[in-house]
């Protein structure tokens, strides 16, 4: 697990290794160093730099994956709270959960074997459950050169609650137990202790890794569009030029400032009906433009909503109130 304070932000992290004991511990802790090292160093908007730390873990342990350590890796899913919303980007099955109000929502798909059957529609749920198979990962860092992920996000709210966990804690909780501990009046500290427990009591046939984070003060609305919610996990460097492409509606923006600035330029006599004109100009326009990106934002799932009525090696962290 990791935990790291950026600028304006905080950065929470966990990983589960695979590959054996050694090996797998070591890809956990070389994915969230490298990941880690780039979030924190690195300049540049917050998503690019997410994905340039997605691909630098993945080469981190790539590299060492060789010899002894040959098929060594991880997953990774590492949160960062900046400005009024949540940022995750999301290797494997390890999962992060939404605590808001009475609800809790599941804001990752896992990236396994029974998943990708799953939304292929080649599994039900109900087998997808009991699967053999249903441990397996079709995505991991260390797997291939070339790194495949997830960036999401989500506006945050005052009162939410924020966990990530591996499969060691959701697979023998299961999410209505979890919806019922991490609505209790707890702290996050007692709420992992009691989460990791009930694993435990159930058999505790993994890994457990939870990081609790509770709002209280999202800081604002984020600063910049959100980009929107992609299908699965795609490579990084596609995932790059869409966060970098710009809203085709800033450039009609810009576009219309210019030819503002040329007419006043042009036409000094009527500087004053161009001046009124391009405010009402560039009013809509703004409207309109949060009205795009209202809609560009991806807001939580109604298909991932879970309500009531519907011995491992341990790891967690309970985190205190976040005020970003």
């Amino acid at each position: 697990m990791l935990e790291a304070k950026l600028p304006g932000a905080q950065l929470f992290a966990v990983a589960d290794g695979m590959g054996g004991h050694a090996a797998g511990e070591l890809a956990a802790h070389l994915a969230l160093k490298a990941f880690a090292g780039v979030v924190q160093h690195q300049r540049g908007r917050l998503q690019q730099r997410m994905i340039y730390a997605a691909e630098s873990a993945n080469q981190a342990v790539y590299q060492r994956a060789t010899g002894e350590l040959s098929g060594m890796g991880t997953t990774l899913l590492a949160a960062v709270v900046s400005q009024g919303a949540l940022y995750l980007a999301h290797v494997g099955d390890s999962r992060a959960y939404l605590l808001r109000g009475e609800s809790l929502f599941r804001l990752t798909d896992d990236h396994s074997w029974v998943a990708d059957q799953l939304r292929a529609g080649a599994l039900t749920p109900e087998q997808a459950c009991t699967h053999h198979w249903r441990n397996v990962v079709s995505n991991a860092l260390g797997g291939e050169e070339r790194v495949r992920l997830e960036l999401l996000s989500v506006p945050l709210e005052a009162g939410d609650r924020l966990l990530l966990c591996t499969d060691g804690l959701y697979g023998p909780v299961g999410d209505h137990k979890l919806l019922t501990v991490l609505g209790l009046p707890r702290t996050p500290e007692q709420t992992a202790q009691t989460l990791i427990d009930l694993a435990n009591q159930a058999g505790g046939p993994d890994n457990i890794s939870a990081v609790i984070v509770d709002i209280l003060d999202p800081g604002g609305p984020p600063s910049r569009p959100l980009p929107r919610r992609q299908e699965g996990p795609v490579y990084a460097d596609q995932l790059l030029r869409q966060v970098q492409q710009g809203s085709p509606l800033s450039y009609m923006l810009l576009g219309t400032v210019y030819m503002l600035l040329l007419m006043m330029a042009l036409l000094p006599m009527y500087r004053l009906y161009t001046a009124l004109l391009g405010l009402s100009l560039l009013g809509l326009l703004l409207l309109y433009m949060r009205y795009w990106q209202a809609k560009q934002e991806p807001v939580l799932r109604p298909e991932a909503r879970i309500t009531l009525g519907q011995p491992g090696q341990d790891s967690w962290s309970g985190r205190g109130p976040l005020n970003t």
